[in-house]
């Protein structure tokens, strides 16, 4: 008898926790519900990717202006050995603005930069390591043994040169600039040195993303295919932003891309190779 008893308690035990697990009964989203927590979701996506996307870009600013000031320090360096002469552009060293004579990369390379620094990261995912300098068919060994093609634009002088005569420069000291009639002495603190590359196959002004910031085709190929240049921090829109530039007293600024007026004299950036194509601005 008291086996039973105790057998119908544990029954009736069981069946209360059975009677109560049932009464148990979610309530599914709606249609409804689904929909708003869906549009809530891309409102945050909507005010939250910009600001990702702004963060991404100031933080590639800082490792581009990073760049450059390393690069002026060991160009700095150089010129303490050579009498303050910057690198020369006689043709066979290069002529771009970004052609760098092997002299100059090879003593920067002592001094401390890697190859990394000679390639401003705006220009991912198109230009990658392997593009840039890893690979041996890279823009680094294109012009071995005279010169290497780099991400940064240099304002050297020489008979060489693509640069306007007003642009180039000789000594990383004040010295003395020709423009035909025009003859001035440039002041290091604005004087650009080392620049971000921007470059176009057209120069109407205003500019506009008709010249051509994206796909400037030139003499490199990798892996028998031509391979397009494109202009760093590029925008929305194919115009660039702006670039990093190293004045010649050594401090390193960001310089917003202003080339909206029809009159150079009006305009922020100025085209540094006068009639020649490529063009290179900043």
């Amino acid at each position: 008898m008291k086996q039973k008893i105790k057998d119908r308690s544990r029954g009736s035990s069981l069946g209360q926790i059975s009677v109560s697990n049932h009464g148990i009964n979610p309530r599914a989203f709606t249609s409804l519900e689904l929909l708003v927590v869906i549009a809530v979701l891309a409102i945050l996506a909507a005010i939250l990717l910009p600001a990702l996307a702004s963060t991404k870009e100031k933080n590639i600013r800082i490792v581009c202006a990073n760049n450059e000031k390393q690069l002026y320090t060991s160009l700095q360096i150089y010129c303490a050995e050579k009498g303050d002469k910057l690198p020369f552009l006689d043709g066979s060293g290069g002529r771009y603005p970004w052609d760098a004579p092997a002299s100059f990369t090879t003593a920067t390379m002592s001094y401390g930069c890697t190859k990394k620094t000679f390639y401003c990261p705006s220009t991912a995912p198109r230009f990658t390591d392997q593009v840039n300098w890893m690979a041996t068919n890279s823009l680094w060994n294109y012009g071995v043994p005279n010169f290497n093609i780099t991400g940064y634009s240099y304002a050297f002088g020489g008979g060489g040169s693509m640069l306007g005569q007003q642009y180039q420069n000789f000594t990383i000291l004040s010295e003395v600039h020709t423009n035909g009639a025009l003859i001035f002495v440039d002041s290091p603190p604005t004087r650009e040195l080392i620049a971000d590359v921007i470059l176009s196959t057209g120069n109407s002004l205003p500019a506009s993303a008709s010249d051509n910031f994206t796909s400037i085709y030139g003499g490199f190929t990798q892996n028998g295919v031509g391979y397009p240049h494109l202009s760093a921090h590029l925008r929305t829109g194919g115009v660039p932003s702006g670039g990093n530039i190293a004045f010649k007293d050594g401090h390193v600024q960001w310089r917003k891309f202003d080339a909206s007026h029809p009159f150079v004299s009006a305009n922020n950036t100025k085209v540094r190779t006068g009639s020649n194509n490529p063009y290179f601005w900043w």
